[in-house]
């Protein structure tokens, strides 16, 4: 069991999260953010959401 708990995480860690790993956690991010966090993101990103957004640096850095 060991084994493969390892190997699943030495995979995670190579492949990383992807395009839909980043869009879910920023959607789940976004849906614990409190209304003034929200409010502030908003005025920062405008109306995108945080997972539009999730990938943004990966497209710069690609």
């Amino acid at each position: 069991m060991k084994q493969i708990i390892s190997i699943l995480t030495l995979l995670s860690t190579l492949f990383g999260w992807g395009n839909t790993g980043h869009r879910i956690v920023g959607k789940v991010a976004e849906g614990r953010l409190t209304n003034k966090a929200k409010r502030q993101i908003k005025n920062i990103i405008g109306h995108h959401d945080l997972a539009y957004i999730s990938n943004w640096a990966d497209g710069i850095k690609s």
